[in-house]
């Protein structure tokens, strides 16, 4: 099973289509849920961040997608997709 990353200011599970903000410490938030409390070290959607960052590689999805447009917004519906079209 792979870990799932969750907001520091809201709590929520971040999916891959969210657009998230890291601070200075590499905290990640939700675009509205960041206070403003540390600078700014990156933003853009999670997707492209866990890919961006060598330490996040713990979030990235098991299997990458095949087509940069298509995001889900939750990785087990993904899988799930996938294992559905490769049985048929």
């Amino acid at each position: 099973m792979r870990s799932r990353l969750c907001c520091a200011g809201c709590g929520e599970y971040i999916y891959f289509s969210d657009e998230v903000r890291l601070d200075l410490f590499y905290t990640t938030f939700h675009t509205e849920c960041y206070t403003g409390q540390f600078p700014l070290k990156d933003e853009g959607t999670y997707y492209d961040i866990i890919y961006k960052y060598e330490f996040m590689y713990e979030f990235r999805p098991l299997f990458p997608f095949k087509r940069r447009g298509e995001l889900p917004t939750n990785q087990f519906i993904y899988i799930d997709r996938l294992a559905r079209t490769e049985n048929n």
